[in-house]
């Protein structure tokens, strides 16, 4: 706790320091809001000291601006008083920042990590003739498919329902069955929107006729591969043979089936090729990494 409170001490102070001092003749930009120890600040100036602190923190030092300036002037006084006294060579401070500048250390490299792993990616370019290339090699990806469903659940554990309106929990051979029924009504026409209404325990999908709310493509990863291998086998206004699931029976007719356009995935295709590029340069970086171990006694639990 004490280390991060330095630590945001060192961030305030840093900031601080930062903000320019008025120069004789030369106007400032922006309007002295205060003056602090001598030093002038303007409302930038200390809002971005204040967002050095918590974000959970930052609203209620926003709203005491004043109280904020007024603690911040004295904490400057007292950490040059410190500093004059040669506090930070002396135990237990010593050993304190020792330790903060630890840990701040190993956050600037966990920032330059991060920023590599961000901005490496654009280094990487991607012609037209390679996304278009990329989308003929790869047309099944780019199948489409939006569905209506219905949901029949089953349970190993049998429970009586607590009102006498409610819907009897199956076990998995009586769901398989219903859900057969369900199917072969579907097939011979019945409306499968009352389908829907009459026998899917979905809900959320209930609620809007059935419709899944997802397009699934083969690249989809809210649905399970057997469900979506289903879905997108079939063709449009088809209805699937009742899919097993881990807690219910799931039974799909297709909406609508269609291969998207290129101009509709262009945009895509170069991310997925650009992100390949990287990985691979990333996997060239992980070769390097070395670790040797010195004393295999050590590593032993």
């Amino acid at each position: 706790m004490r280390s991060c409170c330095v630590l945001l001490l060192f961030s305030a102070l840093a900031l601080f320091a930062q903000a320019p001092a008025a120069s004789p003749g030369v106007a400032r930009r922006d309007p002295v809001v205060a003056t602090v120890n001598g030093k002038p600040m303007t409302a930038a100036d200390i809002e971005r000291m204040i967002q050095s602190y918590p974000t959970s923190q930052r609203p209620a030092l926003m709203r005491q601006k004043r109280e904020f300036l007024q603690g911040f002037a004295l904490m400057e006084l007292l950490a040059d008083i410190a500093e004059k006294e040669k506090l930070e060579q002396k135990s237990p401070y010593k050993e304190q920042f020792e330790d903060l500048r630890r840990q701040v250390e190993h956050y600037r490299r966990q920032l330059l990590m991060n920023a590599v792993m961000s901005d490496k990616p654009r280094d990487f370019t991607v012609t037209p003739e390679e996304q278009k290339q990329y989308y003929q090699s790869h047309s099944a990806d780019f199948h489409e498919s939006k569905v209506k469903l219905i949901y029949i659940p089953f349970s190993a554990v049998q429970v009586a329902p607590a009102d006498s309106k409610a819907r009897k929990t199956l076990t998995e051979a009586e769901a398989r069955t219903k859900a057969d029924s369900v199917v072969r009504q579907g097939r011979a026409g019945a409306d499968f929107v009352k389908l829907v209404k009459e026998y899917s325990e979905d809900p959320g999908s209930v609620a809007k006729d059935g419709d899944f709310g997802l397009a699934i493509r083969k690249n989809t990863d809210k649905i399970p591969p057997n469900l979506k291998a289903a879905i997108l086998a079939a063709k449009q206004g088809e209805i699937t043979d009742a899919i097993r699931g881990d807690n219910g029976f799931y039974i799909f007719r297709i909406e609508s089936s269609r291969q998207l356009a290129y101009e509709e995935v262009r945009n895509e295709i170069y991310q997925e090729i650009q992100n390949q590029r990287f990985l691979a340069w990333l996997e060239g970086v992980k070769k390097k990494a070395t670790v040797k171990i010195e004393d295999e006694s050590y590593f032993r639990n």
